[in-house]
Protein backbone atom coordinates (compact mmCIF):
# COMPACT_ATOMS: atom_id res chain seq x y z
CA UNK A 1 0.00 0.00 0.00
CA UNK A 2 1.04 3.40 -0.69
CA UNK A 3 0.86 6.49 1.43
CA UNK A 4 0.72 10.38 -0.08
CA UNK A 5 4.01 10.87 0.72
CA UNK A 6 5.43 7.42 -1.20
CA UNK A 7 3.27 8.85 -4.01
CA UNK A 8 4.78 12.42 -4.27
CA UNK A 9 8.42 10.71 -3.64
CA UNK A 10 7.71 8.93 -6.93
CA UNK A 11 6.19 11.81 -8.69
CA UNK A 12 9.04 14.61 -7.48
CA UNK A 13 11.84 11.98 -8.66
CA UNK A 14 10.30 11.56 -12.57
CA UNK A 15 9.84 15.17 -12.71
CA UNK A 16 13.42 15.62 -11.14
CA UNK A 17 15.15 12.85 -13.14
CA UNK A 18 14.14 14.99 -16.58
CA UNK A 19 15.02 18.14 -15.72
CA UNK A 20 18.57 16.94 -14.24
CA UNK A 21 18.86 14.15 -17.52
CA UNK A 22 19.25 11.25 -14.77
CA UNK A 23 16.98 8.59 -15.59
CA UNK A 24 18.26 6.56 -12.84
CA UNK A 25 16.85 7.95 -9.68
CA UNK A 26 13.51 7.06 -11.07
CA UNK A 27 11.89 4.77 -8.36
CA UNK A 28 10.40 1.95 -11.72
CA UNK A 29 9.46 -1.76 -11.09
CA UNK A 30 11.41 -4.35 -13.07
CA UNK A 31 8.08 -4.55 -14.83
CA UNK A 32 7.29 -0.94 -15.57
CA UNK A 33 5.01 -0.41 -19.01
CA UNK A 34 5.40 3.00 -20.53
CA UNK A 35 3.61 5.02 -23.43
CA UNK A 36 3.45 7.71 -25.12
CA UNK A 37 2.56 9.75 -28.56
CA UNK A 38 6.18 9.87 -29.29
CA UNK A 39 6.72 5.81 -29.32
CA UNK A 40 4.86 3.35 -32.07
CA UNK A 41 4.43 0.33 -29.18
CA UNK A 42 4.95 0.74 -25.44
CA UNK A 43 8.01 -0.04 -23.45
CA UNK A 44 8.23 -2.53 -21.28
CA UNK A 45 10.61 -2.88 -18.05
CA UNK A 46 12.87 -0.61 -16.26
CA UNK A 47 16.23 -0.59 -18.01
CA UNK A 48 14.33 0.10 -21.52
CA UNK A 49 11.99 3.06 -20.15
CA UNK A 50 15.36 4.75 -18.21
CA UNK A 51 16.80 4.26 -21.85
CA UNK A 52 14.20 6.36 -23.49
CA UNK A 53 13.87 8.58 -20.79
CA UNK A 54 17.65 8.81 -20.84
CA UNK A 55 17.46 9.89 -24.73
CA UNK A 56 14.32 12.60 -24.56
CA UNK A 57 15.74 14.09 -21.17
CA UNK A 58 18.37 16.10 -23.11
CA UNK A 59 15.97 17.42 -25.40
CA UNK A 60 13.25 18.79 -22.40
CA UNK A 61 14.64 22.42 -21.70
CA UNK A 62 11.75 22.45 -18.60
CA UNK A 63 9.66 20.18 -17.28
CA UNK A 64 7.11 21.31 -14.69
CA UNK A 65 4.67 19.89 -12.73
CA UNK A 66 1.36 22.15 -12.64
CA UNK A 67 -0.81 20.00 -10.74
CA UNK A 68 -1.19 16.19 -9.38
CA UNK A 69 -4.06 14.19 -8.41
CA UNK A 70 -3.82 11.24 -6.16
CA UNK A 71 -6.27 8.42 -5.51
CA UNK A 72 -5.57 4.81 -4.20
CA UNK A 73 -2.14 3.73 -6.65
CA UNK A 74 -3.17 6.07 -8.82
CA UNK A 75 -1.70 9.76 -10.08
CA UNK A 76 -2.65 11.91 -12.91
CA UNK A 77 -0.44 14.86 -13.87
CA UNK A 78 -0.85 17.74 -15.16
CA UNK A 79 2.64 18.92 -16.90
CA UNK A 80 3.95 21.67 -18.88
CA UNK A 81 7.09 20.92 -20.41
CA UNK A 82 9.57 23.07 -22.98
CA UNK A 83 11.28 21.64 -25.19
CA UNK A 84 14.86 22.64 -26.23
CA UNK A 85 13.69 23.95 -29.50
CA UNK A 86 11.82 26.39 -27.54
CA UNK A 87 8.56 24.74 -28.35
CA UNK A 88 6.52 24.39 -25.13
CA UNK A 89 3.44 22.03 -24.58
CA UNK A 90 1.15 21.02 -21.88
CA UNK A 91 0.37 17.30 -21.44
CA UNK A 92 -1.11 14.61 -18.70
CA UNK A 93 0.84 11.55 -17.33
CA UNK A 94 -1.08 9.31 -15.72
CA UNK A 95 1.50 6.75 -13.11
CA UNK A 96 0.43 3.75 -11.24
CA UNK A 97 2.52 3.49 -8.58
CA UNK A 98 2.84 0.65 -6.11
CA UNK A 99 5.16 0.14 -2.84
CA UNK A 100 6.70 3.64 -4.20
CA UNK A 101 7.68 2.11 -7.40
CA UNK A 102 6.66 2.91 -10.54
CA UNK A 103 4.79 0.48 -12.78
CA UNK A 104 2.68 2.52 -15.61
CA UNK A 105 3.32 5.35 -17.11
CA UNK A 106 0.99 7.18 -19.56
CA UNK A 107 2.07 10.48 -21.10
CA UNK A 108 -0.45 12.18 -23.39
CA UNK A 109 -0.11 15.39 -25.08
CA UNK A 110 -0.44 17.21 -28.55
CA UNK A 111 2.48 16.07 -30.73
CA UNK A 112 1.39 18.62 -33.78
CA UNK A 113 3.64 21.80 -31.80
CA UNK A 114 6.44 19.73 -31.91
CA UNK A 115 6.49 19.43 -35.95
CA UNK A 116 5.62 22.68 -36.42
CA UNK A 117 8.30 24.54 -38.64
CA UNK A 118 10.44 21.55 -38.87
CA UNK A 119 11.69 20.41 -42.10
CA UNK A 120 11.83 16.92 -41.79
CA UNK A 121 9.07 14.21 -40.16
CA UNK A 122 10.28 11.84 -37.32
CA UNK A 123 11.14 8.33 -38.20
CA UNK A 124 8.09 7.09 -36.45
CA UNK A 125 5.61 8.88 -39.17
CA UNK A 126 7.64 6.86 -41.75
CA UNK A 127 6.53 3.48 -40.77
CA UNK A 128 2.83 3.67 -39.57
CA UNK A 129 1.75 0.61 -37.49
CA UNK A 130 -1.26 0.22 -40.24
CA UNK A 131 1.44 -0.07 -43.19
CA UNK A 132 -0.86 2.33 -44.92
CA UNK A 133 1.12 5.13 -46.37
CA UNK A 134 1.76 8.33 -44.77
CA UNK A 135 -0.43 11.15 -45.59
CA UNK A 136 -0.86 14.80 -45.07
CA UNK A 137 0.88 17.60 -43.90
CA UNK A 138 4.45 15.70 -43.63
CA UNK A 139 4.37 12.98 -46.25
CA UNK A 140 6.11 15.23 -48.77
CA UNK A 141 8.81 15.95 -45.80
CA UNK A 142 11.94 14.03 -46.14
CA UNK A 143 12.90 11.92 -42.63
CA UNK A 144 15.46 13.28 -40.19
CA UNK A 145 19.31 12.77 -41.28
CA UNK A 146 21.13 11.13 -38.57
CA UNK A 147 22.28 13.35 -36.47
CA UNK A 148 19.33 15.81 -36.43
CA UNK A 149 16.75 15.03 -34.87
CA UNK A 150 12.70 16.71 -35.23
CA UNK A 151 12.89 18.43 -31.23
CA UNK A 152 15.69 20.54 -32.44
CA UNK A 153 14.98 23.97 -33.55
CA UNK A 154 15.96 24.56 -37.44
CA UNK A 155 18.97 26.06 -38.38
CA UNK A 156 17.49 28.50 -41.44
Amino acid sequence: MNTTHDMQHAVARLIEAINSDDARIIPLAEDVVYSSPLLPEPITGAAAVREHIAAIAPFVARLELKRALFDGDSAALVVEFEGVNGVVIEGVEFLRIEGGRINDVRVYFDTLPLLRGSRCRPAWLSRPRSGRAVSGRFSSAPACSPGRTWLQRDPT
